[in-house]
């Protein structure tokens, strides 16, 4: 755009310098040969038109608004590191429950594998509790607990109680499932039989019926 302005400035001069000295060149030009005056005449009027319109291009130019940058890119944030999940340990379990959440407190005990820690607060649920499922599920829970400590003996019994305590529950049937667990599994080692006086169960063609998962129905709690 520097070299651009200095063109009209130039031919300004010139014609300035034409009008000053082209009078008498044109006249005597125009005595001896009137068409070439005439043709000189059209060129500068050219020139001249020429000009104008230079002179309004660059008026257009430097009037028109400069370019707006573009606005730089925004940076995308870094999604956080997720956080590192923290496993329990029976060490975080405090030494006694809350009042209230004693049973939150077993299962918790029972799903850590602290299966004689569990046993003494699942016994005092099933003793104190008035309410048929609570009863249920705690003697559920000490059969399981005896049965994963591999006392069979006790694992039986707190399965009878829920039998006979807490029939009408939906533990009832889980109780009698792992009743024929224990037994069966008892039948496999004949001195185990006859230390606990297990009667003799007929055998059955076929696979023994499907039943509870080995959860221990902690997750269906």
């Amino acid at each position: 755009m520097s070299d651009f302005p200095r063109a009209p400035s130039l031919a300004l001069i010139l014609i300035f310098a034409a009008s000053i000295c082209c009078p008498g060149i044109l006249a005597a030009e125009s005595e001896e040969a009137p068409a070439e005056a005439a043709a000189l005449h059209e060129v500068v009027e050219a020139e001249m038109e020429r000009l104008e319109r230079m002179q309004e291009e660059l008026k257009t130019i430097e009037s028109a608004p400069l370019p707006t940058p573009a606005p730089a890119a925004e940076e995308t944030p870094e999604p956080p590191a997720p956080k590192p999940v923290l496993k329990h340990t029976a060490a975080d379990v405090p030494p006694k429950p809350v009042p209230g959440a004693e049973e939150q407190y077993a299962n918790m005990l029972f799903a850590l594998g602290e299966y004689e820690r569990a046993t003494p607060v699942y016994r005092r649920i099933a003793d104190n509790s008035q309410n048929p499922e609570k009863v249920g599920w705690a003697f559920l829970q000490l059969g399981n607990c005896a049965r994963r400590s591999g006392d069979h003996v006790a694992a039986l019994a707190a399965y009878a109680n829920v039998l006979s305590k807490a029939q009408d529950t939906t533990w009832a049937a889980e109780a009698s499932w792992w009743t024929a667990q224990v037994k069966w599994r008892l039948l496999w080692n004949e001195e185990s039989i006859r230390k606990l006086n297990v009667p003799h169960v007929p055998e059955r063609t076929g696979q023994t019926p499907a039943g509870p998962a080995e959860t221990d129905s902690l997750a269906a709690k």
